[in-house]
């Protein structure tokens, strides 16, 4: 599949990040040895992260429901 992403700071010294991720923007279907078919539908991704001397706390979410890999089960 084809992801595109980005990521912006407000400028070079503020210790906030903010990103957005598209991934599979080219959907595929495969089929496992076993015969069941998989779909990679596109999904989208948000994030925030604060940098300081010590360390990096990040946080994301996902903004599309996925489909599991077991029948029934979302993410």
């Amino acid at each position: 599949g084809l992801d595109a992403g980005l990521a912006w700071r407000a400028s070079a010294e503020s210790p906030w990040q903010f990103g957005l991720v598209a991934r599979n923007l080219v959907g595929s279907d495969y089929e496992t040895v076993t015969g069941r078919d998989i779909e990679l539908a596109t999904q989208l991704r948000a994030g925030i992260a604060r940098t300081s001397e010590r360390a990096t706390l990040a946080l994301d979410v996902d903004l599309t429901e996925n489909d599991g890999i077991t029948d029934g089960d979302a993410t």
